[in-house]
């Protein structure tokens, strides 16, 4: 595992790599985060539903004992 340094006054800013990246780079890269950002989505919206399932289940069955 690498141990993060500090930056130096010669880094490279963000705005230099991605103009140094060709267009087809450019366009993978945001392809690839759109699809973090999908994934993250629906994972959030996943929970949540479950959340909201599970939460009218147990709200049921405290109101309807059997």
């Amino acid at each position: 595992m690498s141990v993060p340094t500090a930056p130096s006054d010669d880094s490279v800013s963000l705005t230099q790599i991605w103009g140094a990246l060709n267009t087809d780079l450019q366009a993978r890269v945001i392809q690839l985060l759109a699809h973090l950002a999908f994934n993250l989505l629906t994972a959030q919206t996943a929970s949540s539903i479950n959340k909201e399932a599970f939460d009218a289940i147990t709200s049921d069955q405290s109101q309807n004992p059997s």
